[in-house]
């Protein structure tokens, strides 16, 4: 399972430069259309649809990085005041939580790829973009998503399970350097 997390952490590590790349791009893409639009009177690249699309695939390819490297927000005001024997079951009940919201998303968003591909649905603009072609990316990120979290909660559970709490905490615990800052100086922590 050790393999599974490395490869993972690879994958999510390709695809979040390439959404950050693909970013830039579509940067460049709208001071060009800004550009022409102001010189020539004339709009040539359609970067708003563009730029639309390029933004949820991106955003979409991001959240598995995100979980991995925990960098998602968590609301842990309670959490850091809970005794460290119960944090860990905070742990998995929240990636028992964030997992189903990936299923539910990755499940939508595969329904609205089927819907436009059933009705041959094309963008409203000048490009006429099969919509199944920038959906279906949409919809992987958010699959790799589902399936990121997935590993991360049945590692973590089984860490737990056999007792290696520590290892279970790095993994899928509160970053420890932003929960030590959010201590408060004379408060001890229950152990």
């Amino acid at each position: 399972m050790q393999q599974l997390e490395r490869g993972a952490r690879a994958v999510s590590r390709v695809l979040v430069w390439a959404g950050g790349a693909v970013l830039l791009l579509m940067s460049v893409l709208v001071t060009l259309d800004v550009l022409t639009r102001e010189l020539f009177a004339v709009a040539y690249f359609e970067s708003f649809e563009i730029t639309g699309y390029a933004f949820a695939i991106a955003v979409a390819a991001a959240y598995a990085y995100a979980l991995l490297t925990r960098a998602h927000i968590r609301v842990d005001a309670l959490y850091a005041r809970l005794p460290r024997a119960v944090r860990p079951l905070c742990d998995v009940a929240s990636y028992l939580a964030l997992t189903t919201l990936a299923g539910l998303l990755a499940y939508h968003g595969w329904d609205t790829v089927w819907q436009s591909a059933r009705l041959g649905a094309t963008s409203s603009s000048a490009l006429a973009v099969p919509l199944v072609l920038p959906q279906s990316l949409w919809a992987a990120g958010l699959t790799w998503f589902l399936l990121v979290a997935l590993l991360l909660l049945l590692r973590g559970a089984g860490l737990l399970l056999r007792g290696r709490t520590a290892e279970a905490e790095r993994l899928i615990g509160i970053a420890q350097e932003a929960n030590d800052a959010r201590q408060p100086a004379d408060v001890s922590r229950p152990d």
